[in-house]
């Protein structure tokens, strides 16, 4: 399911994408449940029409936002997987990267976003289609994981016989 965000699937129309930012900026600040359409539209400057001509509902925009929130999330854990290969030079440096990268996102300092993700998570029980991007953006990140060990194992740093997308999981 292609919707336009994250991950720069396609172009997303101004207005839309201004609605979107605006709920990702109140969402910064608030919890989900506490977003109102009229926080959004009031915020935004946009009308109830032009919502509704960008999305299907109220629900819709706010999937957009937390997906795009996930998405952060997902852009920053494969920048640093891909940095904990570059920079190493061995199948130990390799290992010591990741565990850095590991101890980087489960770090204190870390919990509101590991809660925010958990928040999203949870927010893909009612909505199929929601569940469906979500899991795009995870097969995203599953996916460069993949290729990365994939890397490692024309290394000779991870052992062949053992499936990379498996791994990756």
């Amino acid at each position: 399911m292609q919707r336009g965000e994250p991950g720069g699937r396609r172009e997303t129309h101004p207005t839309k994408r201004l609605l979107i930012d605006t709920a990702v900026t109140l969402l910064e600040d608030n919890a989900v449940e506490e977003l109102t359409i009229s926080d959004v539209l009031t915020a935004s400057g946009i009308s109830y029409g032009s919502l509704y001509h960008h999305f299907e509902d109220f629900a819709d925009v706010v999937e957009h936002a937390l997906l795009r929130l996930y998405g952060r999330h997902v852009d920053e854990s494969i920048v640093a997987i891909e940095q904990s290969f570059d920079a190493a030079t061995s199948r130990d440096e390799f290992a010591r990267n990741l565990s850095e990268v590991t101890r980087w996102t489960q770090a204190p300092e870390r919990a509101a976003l590991r809660l925010r993700r958990i928040v999203i998570f949870a927010s893909t029980e009612s909505s199929p289609r929601f569940r469906a991007a979500l899991g795009a953006e995870q097969q995203r990140l599953t996916s460069t994981f993949a290729a990365t060990i994939v890397r490692a194992q024309a290394l000779g740093w991870i052992d062949p016989a053992i499936d990379p997308e498996s791994l990756a999981v």
